[in-house]
Parts: structure tokens; C-alpha cells; sequence
């Protein structure tokens, strides 16, 4: 999609920008840190660390969102329930290095190794304070090595974080104003401009 982006005249190509929920708004952090022209980025109930919630015991609602596979797993590892190791193991299945953070691992791409890599381009990072999906503790995790990298790179400027207070795992008419409101300031609008928006 960013390559057809790039090519069509319409489009600005400093000016694309990315939005996802849930698990968009992973795919969208993912694909910010991968390519460089996405200039502006904003995840939205997205963003945790896999393996902090792995070593942490958070991970039984992300678990619930496709339990069939991971019903399917427990089984083939003879367990009668889905336990933290069963949890790796699909992870590690689905996409390896998803829950590693330990950077000397070549495939490791966990939240706190990729974030970053956003830096120095825009990102605003949305989220409710108690999405179990998503929970609190893994995101500031996350967000921590990420304010450093644009502190290092950019300025806290380019870096935004919502978190909205009572919210669990929805998108709420403030999260989509916030949205909104940062396309518009990152990536502008005229009459000679078509903002590209994926």
C-alpha cells in the first residue's frame, strides 16, 4: 500500500501517515517502525509488550480475542488449559520474536525494541487505562524506551500519548478527535495537498 501510495502523483510522499485500532494499531506501529516513509503514525489500542504480559500474567484477554487457536495449542501440548507456556508457544508460532525484548535475539521485535524505531517521526500513541489487551503497565514499558529515543532524536514534541481515563479495549469519540487532530497538525491539508492516510 505505501509503495502505491508513493507512486500516485496526488500524494505527497513525505506525507503519509498511518492509523490502526486494536490489532491495526499494532500492524500500524509495526509498520512505522519497519518504513520510514510512513512520516506520521497513530496506534491506536495497539501497543503493549507481549513479554511483559507473558511475565506478568496479562495475558488472558489478548488470549480471549482468538482463544480458539490457543484451545487448539493447549491441546496439542497435552495441557487441559492454557497456561503461560502455551501462550509463548502460539505467540512464538504466530510470530516469531513477538514477545522477546532481549535485543540480542536476531528476530526480537517486541513493543520496547520497535517503538522506538519510530523516532524521530510522528507518533501519537492512544489508549483506554484499563484496556486489558493492551494493559497500562506494557505500554509505559514500551513508552519508556520510546521518550528516549526522541529525546535522543527529535524532542518530546513529535512524540504524543492519550491514555483515557476509565476506557478498557475501545475507541471512544475522544480517541478519534485526538486522531484527527494529529493528522491534521503532522500532515496538514491544502488545496495542493492530499494527505495519504493508511
Amino acid at each position: 500500500v505505501v509503495d502505491y501510495l508513493s507512486m500516485r502523483p496526488d500524494v505527497l510522499q513525505d506525507s503519509i501517515g498511518a492509523t490502526g485500532v486494536s490489532l491495526g494499531g499494532m500492524a500500524c506501529w509495526l509498520l512505522a517502525a519497519a518504513d520510514p516513509r510512513i512520516f506520521a503514525a497513530a496506534p491506536a489500542i495497539g501497543v503493549q509488550s507481549f513479554h511483559h504480559a507473558l511475565v506478568n500474567d496479562f495475558w488472558q484477554a489478548r488470549v480471549d480475542s482468538v482463544r480458539p487457536a490457543f484451545d487448539a495449542a493447549a491441546k496439542e501440548m497435552g495441557k487441559t488449559q492454557i497456561d503461560q507456556e502455551v501462550v509463548k508457544a502460539v505467540w512464538a508460532r504466530i510470530a516469531p520474536g513477538l514477545a522477546e525484548v532481549d535485543p540480542s535475539i536476531q528476530d526480537a521485535f517486541d513493543a520496547p525494541l520497535t517503538l522506538p524505531c519510530v523516532a524521530p517521526r510522528h507518533l501519537l500513541v492512544l489508549n483506554g487505562e484499563k484496556d486489558p489487551r493492551c494493559p497500562l503497565e506494557g505500554l509505559q514499558q514500551s513508552l519508556a524506551a520510546t521518550k528516549e529515543a526522541y529525546e535522543r532524536l527529535a524532542g518530546q514534541e513529535r512524540l504524543q500519548v492519550y491514555i483515557q481515563e476509565g476506557v478498557g479495549h475501545m475507541m471512544t469519540k475522544q480517541m478519534w478527535e485526538k486522531i484527527d487532530d494529529f493528522f491534521s497538525a503532522t500532515l496538514g491539508s491544502n488545496g495542493k495537498r492530499k494527505r495519504a492516510q493508511l
